[in-house]
């Protein structure tokens, strides 16, 4: 039911990414869909809960760079913001499997317990950087005027 609810949202903001986001819209939907894909091939691939967690981990350290790389090359704000968060999963991860009391649930529960903010982030970062573009280009546009 997670992964049905979670495809939706993911569905909904990558539209919305995809038409509005540009270019560092439509490079996270790449990602977060093609890593959200392997990661769901992965988990009902392998049986060994050590070998999911492996899996696991290898893909959100390979989602942190893609987002890292991103938030570097770009020249909007929220891309840092997402690279961030995946920091937080990828930290969190690597400390409960650290812990002496694992739990294949917990870990499952945490990975994925930054996913949806991350779409709120992404879809609240696109909308605030088209805002500030349309208030931007009707200055221009304005100033643009009073010198003619």
């Amino acid at each position: 039911m997670i992964a049905f609810a979670y495809t939706v949202a993911l569905s909904a903001t990558g539209i919305y990414a995809i038409l509005c986001g540009g270019r560092e819209g439509r490079a996270i939907v790449g990602i977060i869909a093609t890593l959200f894909a392997i990661s769901f091939i992965l988990k009902n691939a392998l049986e060994a809960p050590i070998h999911i967690l492996i899996a696991s981990l290898m893909v959100d350290c390979l989602s942190l760079a893609l987002k890292g790389w991103l938030a570097l090359s770009s020249r909007r704000r929220w891309p840092i913001n997402v690279a961030a968060l995946q920091l937080v999963s990828v930290c969190t991860q690597v400390a409960i499997a650290l812990s002496p009391a694992f739990k294949m649930a917990f870990h499952d529960l945490v990975s994925t317990v930054w996913a949806i903010p991350t779409l709120g982030v992404i879809a609240l970062g696109i909308f605030l950087d088209r805002r500030h573009d349309h208030k931007a280009a009707l200055k221009d546009t304005e100033n643009g005027n009073l010198e003619a």
